[in-house]
């Protein structure tokens, strides 16, 4: 248990702090934590940020709170971090993690925060929202088929047959990434009924990849792009962030190839874990599909200072479902342009 009544020295930092950048570039755990994914979010949206920093009583860095402010006028709040799915506090220990939160629900200008992690402490509001299945990744494809179902590791060895007629390797051009494969996740994302983010986001994503901090895989069929996923990459930690995939060939099972290939490049960067995204508590199948990859299944909570900001679900409502998969791809990627600043 932290005592409040010896917290140390809490100060607001620009995101362009050096002593930010360097103390989170040093204690990160995961990619979503690193600077360049809050410089991506900034860089897309335009968005006000600021990071809440405890230090000790010399000035050094004890944990670190990255925060994006909504843009909505009656809604204003800070969030760490929208667009992410699960975010922790950069922290040198868990007990000065736990003392920058309960610092912050104690902060003085009293705008309310929503966290996308678990912060059962004074102050702070919880709930279960959905869980993330953690793979071991180390040892590349073979080394996560030992653990996965038969199911997945049938379905691997069928894409990886010659006589499928596919092939998957990394998207290394820019206009491949934001032509052929933006078309693609547009039209995945109108399949699922979810707005499409706009293309100066996709570009800070792009960006990611030339900072090596990112990396797509590419299906193909001949030389169609049938599949493909996207993974943020920060020290020993991968997320899988996006996938997209054309229907009319899931026969050929190219999500599976997708993942097959990205496992072995993964982990030919020294990375030892990945997980696969966040999934709602009421969407089963999803949550089936994942665990099929072996590995372990953890839950994903949310914390806020206000219990009102937690959400009831992680899925979009049926109205903009069914209105984006019942209009041209086009709608989709409007609204998307749009909303999607305000969503924060």
């Amino acid at each position: 248990m932290v005592d409040v009544n010896e917290l140390n020295n809490l100060a607001l930092l620009s995101p362009a702090s050096q002593s930010w950048r360097t103390f989170a570039a040093r204690h990160a755990t995961s990619p979503m934590q690193h600077p360049m994914w809050l410089d991506a979010l900034i860089g897309a949206y335009g968005l006000e940020a600021r990071i809440m920093a405890l230090s000790d009583p010399h000035g050094g860095m004890l944990a670190a709170l990255p925060m994006i402010r909504s843009k909505v006028p009656w809604r204003r709040r800070w969030t760490a971090l929208p667009f992410t799915d699960t975010l922790q506090p950069v922290a040198v220990d868990a007990r000065h993690r736990d003392e920058l939160l309960i610092a912050a629900a104690k902060d003085g200008d009293k705008q309310p925060i929503l966290i996308r992690t678990h912060a059962p402490l004074a102050g702070w509001f919880t709930r279960q929202v959905g869980t993330m299945q953690v793979l071991d990744v180390s040892n590349g494809v073979e080394g996560v088929l030992r653990s996965a179902h038969a199911h997945h590791r049938r379905n691997v060895r069928r894409a990886q047959r010659p006589g499928e007629g596919l092939t998957a390797k990394p998207i290394n051009s820019r206009s491949e990434f934001l032509g052929a494969g933006l078309t693609l996740m547009a039209r995945t994302r109108r399949r699922l009924g979810a707005p499409t983010q706009p293309r100066r986001y996709w570009s800070q994503v792009w960006k990611l990849h030339e900072q090596d901090d990112a990396l797509t895989i590419g299906v193909y069929l001949g030389d169609k792009l049938v599949a493909s996923g996207v993974f943020i990459i920060g020290g020993s930690h991968a997320v899988y962030k996006y996938g997209a995939s054309d229907a009319t060939q899931w026969r050929l099972r190219t999500t599976y190839l997708m993942f097959a290939t990205a496992f072995d490049h993964i982990a030919a960067r020294g990375v030892r874990s990945m997980d696969l995204g966040i999934s709602d508590l009421s969407n089963t199948s999803l949550r089936r599909y994942k665990a099929r990859w072996g590995g372990e299944e953890q839950p994903a909570h949310f914390s806020a200072t206000d219990a009102q900001l937690l959400p009831d679900t992680l899925e979009p409502g049926r109205l903009l479902t069914h209105a984006i998969q019942n209009t041209p791809v086009f709608v989709g990627r409007t609204i998307g342009s749009l909303a999607y600043p305000f969503v924060a």
